[in-house]
């Protein structure tokens, strides 16, 4: 081999080289952490920690075994370490596309069906359930209730959840008490039910009590230094002895209840004396065992059902007719859901 041939071949190679080092090859890679539907962590050669992307990828010219890589989706900053662990809430189908990411020693939630960190981002410190077994996330900055019905708040200082299909929900928020309750879209014989949580008591309330079962489904509720009755839509209401005299429903007549004999303050009075620790206790006054699950400031009293309906407080048929409308009330709201059928009075 002659002295200019190998020069020329050494040529050719630094060019190679230089092309292959300009091409990426021997430059330093990414590294992956495959989660869920194409979801990854990946670490930047030049980064400390993991982002969130998602990686796609398509079929060129419709081969099967043939792909052009995509430029990956950035979700996240480069925060996250390079372990996670799946997690499964027994009562959200959803949580089987959830993983728990960690960064700087705390633990986030990420929904690699809908490619974002849930929380509104914050960090949780525990996983929890509770008082009926729903799925809810304990943060620094509150707690997160969880529900496959939307609707309910994000974040809250403390709930409370009863009734048929956990369709009441009672929260506190900057200190202060509310109400959700599930309603139910109109639908035909053979459709799916679409559910949702509405507002019916703002959180503006300092005490709340929910009374429940055997007929009841209202409300009691204080602030401003005054006890109100609500019914199971938030209107304000009057106690009253129904046409048998012996029981009792809320007012029908009139929005005032002119013309009914009215019981709101003797009822109410009866209501709160109910003290947090009954448990199947009997109440002389509403005729039944009743049952308080909660604290002083809020709370829900469940009545047994009396095996004499025509024998209980309240009105045998209607119960209190806390869910029905009346000719005061603004029904053309555009509202097209209801109270489920399922409820129980």
């Amino acid at each position: 081999m002659t002295r200019d041939t190998l020069i020329k071949i050494i040529i050719v190679i630094g060019a190679l080289v230089f092309i292959l080092i300009k091409s990426g090859v021997f430059a330093p890679k990414d590294e992956i952490v495959m989660l869920q539907n194409n979801y990854a962590l990946c670490k930047k050669p030049n980064d400390e920690h993991f982002a969130i992307h998602r990686i796609l990828s398509v079929n060129e010219d419709g081969g099967l075994n043939r792909s052009l890589e995509v430029e990956p989706i950035v979700v996240s900053e480069p925060i996250f370490d390079d372990t996670f662990e799946t997690i499964t809430c027994p009562d959200i189908n959803d949580s089987k596309n959830w993983v728990v990411l960690t960064a700087a020693g705390e633990k986030y939630l990420f929904d690699c069906s809908h490619g974002k960190l849930l929380l509104d981002g914050n960090s949780f410190t525990q996983y929890s359930q509770d008082n009926i077994g729903g799925s809810c996330f304990i943060t620094q900055v509150g707690i997160y209730p969880l529900s496959e019905t939307p609707g309910l708040p994000t974040k809250v200082e403390k709930y409370y959840r009863t009734g048929t299909g956990n369709d009441t929900f009672i929260y506190r928020k900057n200190g202060k008490w509310g109400v959700y309750n599930r309603v139910v879209k109109e639908h035909g014989a053979y459709t799916t039910p679409e559910y949702l949580y509405i507002q019916i008591l703002p959180a503006q309330f300092d005490k709340i009590r929910l009374v429940r079962g055997d007929g009841a489904f209202h409300y009691v509720a204080y602030k401003n230094g005054e006890w109100q009755l609500f019914d199971a839509r938030g209107r304000k209401r009057e106690m009253c002895t129904s046409t048998s005299g012996n029981q009792h429903q809320m007012n029908v007549k009139s929005s005032t209840g002119r013309g009914e004999g009215i019981i709101t303050d003797t009822y109410i009075s009866n209501i709160i004396k109910i003290p947090t620790n009954s448990n199947n206790q009997y109440n002389s006054y509403l005729r039944t065992q009743c049952t308080y699950s909660g604290d002083e400031e809020a709370g829900i009293i469940k009545l047994d059902n009396h095996p004499n309906k025509y024998q209980r407080f309240f009105a045998a048929w209607n119960g209190d007719w806390s869910i029905f409308d009346f000719d005061w009330d603004n029904s053309s709201d555009g509202f097209d859901y209801n109270f489920p059928s399922e409820l129980s009075l």
